[in-house]
């Protein structure tokens, strides 16, 4: 169990960033003419999954909508129970609805387009504009592209290293 686990079920947590909202309002835009049709969220982080996980049971309390049957597949999973998620959700009827997949799980776009699928595949990418954690996030890229720089000037000499270097 990760740590954030029992701190994401607090229900003070604030989960419902705009990011999340967009993600479970896509997710509602999906099913609305395709009540049928599953539904994968992919993420490159495991606790952004873990945080629509949490926002779609939350939220299922009140909007029948979202009232879906989920399953996980990262890295966290281990390989007899990604064997299990991978065949409930290429069921045509029943196990989960959504699938919550990190990227580094699989070849995500591959894999919805491979054969024998007899669905078309719809493909939405979301873009958010920087959050808080974003800004962040961004921010320590470039300290640590600033550290490195440093570094190679130093055992170099050189002036100045491109990031293509």
């Amino acid at each position: 169990m990760e740590k954030w686990f029992p701190f994401l079920k607090e229900e003070e947590t604030q989960i419902f960033s705009p990011r999340v909202e967009a993600v479970l309002a896509k997710i509602k835009d999906i099913r609305k003419p395709w009540p049928g049709e599953k539904v994968v969220v992919v993420s490159e982080f495991v606790l952004f999954l873990d945080i629509i996980k949490e926002a779609i049971e939350r939220r299922s309390k009140t909007d029948p909508n979202l009232g879906i049957r989920l399953a996980e597949y990262n890295g966290t999973v281990n390989l007899e129970e990604r064997s299990r998620v991978q065949y409930a959700f290429n069921q045509p009827t029943g196990g989960p609805e959504v699938l919550l997949l990190t990227a580094g799980a699989g070849g995500v776009i591959g894999r919805a387009h491979r054969l024998p699928q007899e669905k078309k595949v719809h493909i939405w990418h979301m873009r958010a504009h920087p959050s808080e954690i974003d800004l962040f996030v961004l921010n320590r890229q470039a300290q640590k592209v600033h550290f490195v720089r440093q570094l190679l000037h130093a055992a170099t000499g050189e002036a100045d290293i491109k990031a293509s270097d």
